[in-house]
């Protein structure tokens, strides 16, 4: 029987070193919903370990620790999800990226947790050690979050994009039992995220700085897992909070288009059909698929699914 192990992580307030990021309201609704998602569909923590992240213990270690361990367990056939409720940015590229041209916008995503900026080159890093056809999934809702698909990107094969399908017509969300988004944007100015990351006094060990380096687009080595992303924004876009007694607007869009019999195809469109969630506002979905596995019909299942 396959197994499935999942991760939710949500982030409402930050350390002082982030200076004037903006604390949220909706996050941990949003982790705590998410959690609920997964149990329902099977999904378990690793051993007596919590699989729920919140302020304070959504730093940077506990949630790569747990990343590894669960490709240490985890086989061809299970799976492995991630949520992600918090601020997102954006870094400039390591200089050997940058010469490379590695990323088109010469910038790495990140996502803010509680302690640290973590960076997408190493969240890619610690992804690739999964075995070959376990399957991951992640739902992230955060500002600048499609970039973070690119995380999925192997140096040889680019990630696959679906075809956007946009509505011309704006609209503003149905209303929620759950209360109003607010107007917060779910982002942290890169100016702020990059002097974290340039301050010695902030990381006496440079672990962020190592694993960066470590695990940079120029030296990543291929994936084996089959991946499906989806994202509440594009690269350039900016997504909003909810209010403390409801969602995310990215989160409670997921959580009431799912039906449980949408394959990754249609999931992603109804997503995209029901866009802008706010303003001009579109989710991203992107998936990879290792050359081993070319003859899995990834698209065609239900994602999520054990």
């Amino acid at each position: 029987m396959n197994r499935g192990v999942s991760l939710h992580v949500g982030v409402r307030q930050y350390k002082p070193r982030y200076a004037d990021a903006a604390n949220l309201k909706s996050c941990h609704n949003d982790a705590r919903a998410m959690l609920e998602f997964a149990q329902k569909l099977g999904y378990e923590s690793l051993g007596d370990r919590s699989n729920l992240l919140l302020d304070p213990s959504a730093t940077v270690p506990a949630v790569l620790d747990y990343i590894e361990d669960a490709t240490r367990i985890l086989k061809r056939g299970d799976a492995f999800f991630l949520t992600f409720s918090g601020h997102g940015s954006q870094l400039k590229d390591t200089p050997a990226d940058l010469e490379a041209l590695i990323e088109r916008d010469g910038l790495d995503e990140v996502f803010c947790l509680y302690d640290d900026p973590l960076v997408d080159d190493i969240v890619y890093g610690y992804l690739a050690k999964f075995r070959l056809g376990v399957r991951v999934f992640a739902v992230i809702d955060s500002c600048n979050s499609g970039s973070r698909a690119e995380l999925f990107r192997s140096k040889q094969r680019k990630l696959h994009t679906l075809d956007p399908l946009i509505q011309n017509e704006q609209s503003d969300p149905p209303p929620s039992a759950n209360g109003p988004a607010s107007g917060t944007k779910k982002t942290i100015r890169r100016e702020i995220v990059q002097r974290m990351l340039d301050d010695p006094d902030d990381f006496p060990n440079d672990f962020i700085s190592d694993l960066r380096e470590k695990y940079s687009d120029s030296c990543r080595t291929e994936l084996k897992a089959l991946v499906a992303i989806y994202t509440a924004c594009q690269s350039d876009q900016t997504t909003p909070d909810g209010e403390e007694n409801g969602f995310g607007l990215f989160t409670q869009k997921f959580l009431d288009t799912w039906t449980g019999n949408q394959s990754c195809y249609q999931l992603d469109r109804a997503l995209k059909q029901a866009a802008p969630v706010h303003g001009d506002v579109v989710p991203d979905f992107k998936y990879f698929k290792p050359w081993e596995l070319r003859g899995e019909h990834f698209l065609r299942r239900v994602p999520f699914v054990i």
